[in-house]
């Protein structure tokens, strides 16, 4: 009895040791696997992931396809240190391919959209777009240039990207000392801020209510 309970305890073990191995990632084809299911969840929450360095070959492989989402990761993990070592021109180089994105949707798997061909109609990844804005905001990879990081900022925020309407926000309130380049209009910051806001952003909620109040105070 106790050694058959003793056999069942080491399935439990080595079925849950299992589930927890890394997942392999799909083959480097000339066509997408008919199995990109099996990755999609990993591949779209690899940001979440402790083995985002396994992927690492499979989303640079998806970069010489002309990948959108591999493009993004692959830039993801240059700035990040995924896989590879830290590189911020590398990273702003992959977003920038992303956030240009150019192409025409195959089809979906899992939520996955799967372009196959660079056409003229442009998409763009809006969280490449957001990070490659960031990255003229904050001079990472580039020399900084907020004046330009709005026009990113702008794009992501039109794609419903939460993080660069609360940056847009932020930029178009103007400061005590205005930068060359930015339209300042407050009408537009609260509104970016607002956009924000209703996704349920702190920081934008917390911006938007001093915003009012001092409004409020006039």
């Amino acid at each position: 009895m106790q050694r058959s309970i003793a056999i069942i305890i080491s399935f439990i073990v080595l079925g849950t040791m299992s589930s927890q191995m890394t997942l392999a990632a799909p083959p480097c084809a000339k066509t997408l696997p008919d199995n990109l299911e099996r990755y999609a969840e990993r591949f779209t929450f690899l940001d979440q992931q402790e083995d985002q360095a396994a992927l690492y070959g499979y989303y640079r492989c998806l970069t010489g396809r002309d990948h959108i989402e591999g493009q993004y990761r692959r830039g993801l993990a240059y700035e990040m240190g995924w896989g590879v070592k830290k590189n911020m021109k590398k990273a702003a180089y992959w977003y920038k391919m992303a956030a240009d994105g150019d192409y025409i949707y195959s089809r979906t798997v899992n939520g996955i959209v799967e372009p196959r061909f660079r056409k003229g109609v442009i998409v763009g990844h809006a969280a490449a777009r957001y990070r490659f804005g960031l990255m003229y905001l904050e001079g990472r990879g580039k020399e900084m240039d907020k004046a330009y990081s709005v026009i990113w900022f702008s794009r992501a925020a039109k794609q419903g990207h939460a993080d660069a309407q609360y940056q847009l926000g932020l930029l178009l309130i103007k400061p005590k000392s205005p930068i060359e380049g930015i339209v300042y209009n407050i009408d537009k910051a609260k509104y970016w801020l607002s956009e924000s806001a209703k996704q349920g952003h702190v920081e934008a909620i917390k911006v938007l209510t001093n915003l009012n109040e001092l409004e409020k105070q006039k």
